[in-house]
């Protein structure tokens, strides 16, 4: 199974950059992973600037994958359900796994649809870069959890 994570524009803030490869190596020990970060839009208008990131993000999605949204309005899993998702999902028949992040204006309906589960991290409004950490250690407590490592609570 592989995983990749998807959103827009480069992480700036050099020390979560530095927490994002921190976490991807360790993801690497259980899974194949990546980040891709589409190259950012400048558009003044919010509408079509999300519409433009919708498209580039739909552009970018692999073929098979299964694709999970991050947005303030989907479903809160706990760490111990998202590692029996996790588990379930290594003898699901998809190649892989597509963890999506919209930009500051969200996603299109057209990605909303598109997306097979949506998932909040948190009723709170997070920064995105923010909210990439958050997801990334998510994901690697969750192989923690299933494959027993200790891991700090």
């Amino acid at each position: 199974m592989y995983l990749e994570f998807l959103w827009v524009g480069k992480t700036k803030n050099p020390h979560l950059a530095a927490l994002e490869q921190d976490y991807l190596r360790r993801l690497q020990r259980f899974a194949p992973a990546r980040i891709r970060a589409l190259r950012a839009i400048s558009e003044q208008d919010p509408r079509r600037l999300c519409e433009r990131e919708s498209e580039a993000l739909m552009g970018a999605l692999r073929p098979g994958f299964r694709v999970i949204l991050l947005d303030e309005r989907g479903k809160m899993l706990s760490s111990q359900e998202l590692a029996e998702w996790l588990r379930a999902q290594q003898h699901a028949a998809a190649p892989g796994l597509c963890f999506l992040i919209g930009g500051p204006q969200g996603v299109s309906e057209s990605v909303w649809e598109r997306a097979d589960e949506r998932w909040s991290l948190s009723r709170l409004t997070l920064p995105h870069e923010l909210a990439r950490i958050i997801l990334l250690e998510q994901i690697y407590r969750a192989f923690a959890i299933i494959f027993g490592l200790p891991y700090p609570r």
